[in-house]
């Protein structure tokens, strides 16, 4: 009786890589599944710049291949990420833009890494590099800004728009009729509750059964619910 290990058999090994390709395929799948719409459409956005960076490097390959095959991201290295991010930061990509895409690379490189497609090295590494924010993205915007690069893609603006009281009382004044009433409400339940848009989409009756209180799903945050 002897403790040495038995080599598999070649056919063995054939079974072995079968069975990781299919069980990369069924992630990059059941990521998807896992996700909103959404969440998989801005996704695709994301990967459709890193896919034109790679193109632009010598890696011909597109956002869906990305998205949905391990074997897409065969080539790209912690060095490719990280030149991805100082491409971007000369395309007058939005700071929060590239960190966000930069974390749907990440994700998507996750799984390639599980499917062989990357080194466990390579992935490590990876983590290495970061976005900028806060008062690190604020310098970095300045530094653009002195050597003539542009911040910001489109008319999308980076800070929100401040109203006085005065402006929120006009805006809360309806007269006293039904649409008046339930726009008065929509109003206060935007201005004096702080409600996104599509969360007072989602309000029923239910929401206010509690007196003094109202339930509301947050679908941007991971828990959900809230009661205000």
């Amino acid at each position: 009786m002897t403790n040495e290990l038995v080599p598999l058999s070649p056919k063995l090994e054939l079974v072995g890589l079968a069975a990781n390709e299919a069980a990369s395929a069924f992630s990059f799948d059941d990521y998807a599944r896992r996700k909103s719409k959404n969440t998989v459409r801005n996704q695709i956005v994301d990967l459709a710049s890193f896919a034109e960076y790679l193109t632009a490097i010598g890696i011909t390959t597109t956002a869906e291949a990305l998205q949905t095959t391990a074997v897409a991201w065969q080539g790209v290295s912690w060095g490719v990420v990280a030149g991805f991010v100082q491409w971007a930061l000369r395309g007058s990509f939005a700071t929060g833009t590239i960190s966000r895409r930069l974390s749907t690379i990440k994700v998507y490189a996750a799984m390639a890494m599980q499917a062989g497609a990357i080194p466990p090295e390579e992935y490590t590494k990876m983590q290495t590099v970061h976005a900028y924010a806060g008062k690190e993205a604020d310098r970095i915007d300045q530094r653009r800004v002195d050597t003539g690069v542009a911040v910001r893609k489109g008319s999308k603006k980076s800070e929100p728009t401040e109203i006085s009281d005065e402006q929120c009382q006009q805006l809360k004044r309806h007269p006293d009729t039904p649409q008046g009433l339930r726009d008065r409400l929509l109003m206060c339940l935007l201005l004096d509750h702080g409600l996104r848009v599509g969360e007072v989409a989602l309000l029923t009756r239910k929401s206010f059964a509690k007196k003094g209180k109202i339930t509301f799903y947050r679908p941007k945050l991971t828990f959900g619910r809230r009661t205000t």
